[in-house]
């Protein structure tokens, strides 16, 4: 998801005072997480918090992984993951998302009106909330490369901050060959080089 269309998206739902979607889009678009592992993460929102405010590399992915696999995420936009951390505290704690009683509602009712909210909203038809991974696998690729690591390492380091493992291969050439439309140019530059190396 380019960011002018990630900016117009969240613009809208500010204006809405869907305050709770833009917290799960930015902890999307700031660390790289599916939507489940966004709204199960507000559990962790302290946590996350803390270790970024201490200058940790990484943060722990502990809820929502599929297959209940615990990973790391590396930190590669400190400011925008304190940013996103900040307000989604806010939010959570507050309940200020526009609607009362978000903590007691289930994990699918939150899912269903976030993705409800998302999609009615969001700048450009056909993006989905999974394209602001891309748009944060770019991101992360410019930071490893101007770290000094090879491509190799840098994309290595992604499909696991992804959660993808090892790179088994079917989900990140799924990632290339079915969503290449939610996909900016270089977007689709660094997906089609993640699914290369599990080749």
């Amino acid at each position: 998801m380019p960011d002018i269309i990630y900016r117009i998206t969240e613009d809208r739902l500010m204006e809405a005072e869907e305050y709770f979607v833009v917290a799960v889009m930015k902890l999307c678009r700031g660390l790289g997480l599916r939507t489940d592992e966004a709204i199960l993460g507000m559990a962790s929102l302290e946590t996350w918090l803390g270790r970024v405010n201490t200058g940790m590399p990484t943060v722990h992915i502990v809820f929502g992984n599929r297959g209940n696999n615990y990973r790391q995420v590396h930190i590669t936009n400190r400011e925008r993951v304190r940013e996103a951390l900040i307000f989604a505290t806010g939010v959570w704690e507050n309940e200020a998302g526009g609607k009362s009683g978000l903590k007691n509602r289930t994990f699918q009712k939150l899912k269903d009106y976030y993705q409800r909210h998302f999609t009615h909203n969001v700048a450009v038809k056909g993006y989905s909330s999974h394209s602001m991974r891309y748009a944060w696998a770019v991101e992360a690729f410019d930071y490893w490369m101007a770290s000094g690591l090879s491509r190799k390492e840098a994309l290595y380091i992604i499909k696991q901050n992804l959660g993808y493992g090892d790179g088994g291969g079917r989900n990140l050439k799924a990632l290339v060959s079915e969503r290449i439309d939610q996909q900016s140019p270089e977007e689709c530059v660094i997906s089609g080089l993640i699914a290369e190396e599990t080749m």
